[in-house]
């Protein structure tokens, strides 16, 4: 099992939490990976950085007023920065 660990803990830190409170009852190997102070940080570190990569986003349909009427596309992200810059 060892050798695959690196595989597996790659794998585990992409899980939601709740998901992880499950797979500790696999095996005490996984009970003692997962409840590890080094697995827990680098679970947090990987959801910060899914959260900033991969944060909500509003996808907008603009029509542009003049006579050919071109549909634009705009991909911005729903933060809380949102509501002041696009109202």
């Amino acid at each position: 099992m060892a050798d695959h660990m690196p595989n597996l803990i790659e794998i585990l830190v992409r899980l939601s939490v709740a998901s992880l409170l499950r797979f500790k009852s696999v095996c005490k190997p996984w009970f003692s990976l997962i409840t590890s102070p080094s697995f827990v940080t680098k679970h947090l570190n990987q959801s910060i950085t899914n959260s900033e990569r991969n944060g909500d986003k509003l996808l907008v349909k603009l029509y542009d007023d003049d006579s050919d009427k071109k549909e634009r596309c705009l991909l911005l992200n729903d933060d809380d920065k949102f509501g002041d810059e696009y109202s």
